[in-house]
């Protein structure tokens, strides 16, 4: 079974995307090449992170399941993506460093990439879903004002940045933050979401 769906291939056909993307908000266009660092090694990922100025989120933070149980009957110690993926991690990431200087206040991550067998394990969405493919990740808010104001600044993002192609899942105190998708641009509500009208654009 595959562990993610965004084959290296498909990867490397959206590498203009990616530059344009991460140029917008400011990311150096070296974030792309990933042949200096060795794959799968949780070193070589906190150091891509670090040399391409992740601030706020660590790579312990970014690589630990949420359900380590489950993690461990499966197999894995800690989620670090596949390396092709690194670049869509790292926009992710960017954005959610974005968040925290927008609130002012720590945002909790919780799930950036999980690996297919995981993933079916805890939640409900496919191959497509954006955490198989480490393009989202879900950042938690101590308060729903907070999360507005996040939200507002994503909302910002998909407008400015088309090449982006920004997904929004919006909660009470949580924001699922994608970034070029399988599955493209999108946005949904969970449950406690006080006022599920307002799709993203």
């Amino acid at each position: 079974m595959s562990e993610f769906f965004v084959t290296e291939e498909m990867a490397s056909d959206r590498i203009d995307q990616l530059i344009e993307a991460g140029n917008a908000i400011g990311v150096s266009p070296t974030f792309v090449i990933t042949g200096n660092y060795f794959p799968g090694k949780r070193e070589d990922f906190e150091r891509y992170l670090n040399d391409h100025g992740i601030e706020f989120f660590s790579v312990e933070e970014v690589v630990r399941p949420n359900h380590r149980h489950i993690a461990e009957e499966l197999g894995f110690d800690d989620f670090v993506p596949p390396i092709h993926l690194w670049p869509w991690a790292l926009l992710v990431l960017a954005i959610g460093d974005r968040m925290r200087v927008e609130t002012g206040e720590p945002i909790r991550l919780r799930n950036l990439y999980r690996p297919m067998s995981y993933n079916e394990r805890v939640a409900s969405s496919g191959i497509k879903s954006d955490h198989p493919n480490a393009c989202g990740a879900d950042f938690d808010f101590k308060s729903s004002e907070l999360r507005r104001q996040a939200e507002a600044l994503i909302r910002d993002l998909s407008d400015t940045v088309p090449a982006l192609e920004l997904s929004l899942g919006m909660g009470r105190r949580v924001l699922h933050v994608g970034v070029m998708s399988p599955e493209g641009s999108r946005s949904w509500f969970y449950k406690d979401y006080p006022d599920r009208r307002v799709h993203l654009n």
